[in-house]
């Protein structure tokens, strides 16, 4: 079986770089997602991961129209894993769907004010 799916919740941690190959479009971003745990002392503490991503096609211009720098988003994607002619590695994740209805673009996001774990 070869089916690879991941999906995060998270939010766009840099702007749009769109690429035109060829006549065929790709938009490379990153995205950050947060892992909160508890510290040493008990108090919680973000941990965010930065993560590499890219979409093609239709969706670039999908994603550049509608999706801002820090906008919270649920993203579909697949993990891609390759060795470059030198022998080093490296992945990506190419974006698949997203589901924009988490907060507003105009909108500043409410900041936590609990230290407690997250719900």
């Amino acid at each position: 079986m070869d089916y690879n799916k991941c999906v995060f919740v998270g939010k766009i941690a840099s702007d749009f770089n769109v690429v035109d190959r060829g006549g065929k479009k790709q938009v490379f971003f990153t995205f950050k997602i947060n892992s909160r745990r508890p510290d040493q002392n008990g108090q919680y503490v973000d941990n965010f991961t930065e993560i590499p991503m890219y979409a093609e096609d239709r969706t670039v211009d999908t994603l550049v129209q509608n999706v801002v720098t820090g906008q919270e988003l649920l993203v579909e994607c697949q993990y891609v894993a390759w060795t470059d002619e030198g022998g080093q590695s490296h992945h990506i994740f190419k974006y698949g769907w997203a589901s924009f209805g988490f907060k507003p673009r105009d909108q500043a996001a409410p900041q936590r004010q609990s230290d407690g774990p997250p719900i």
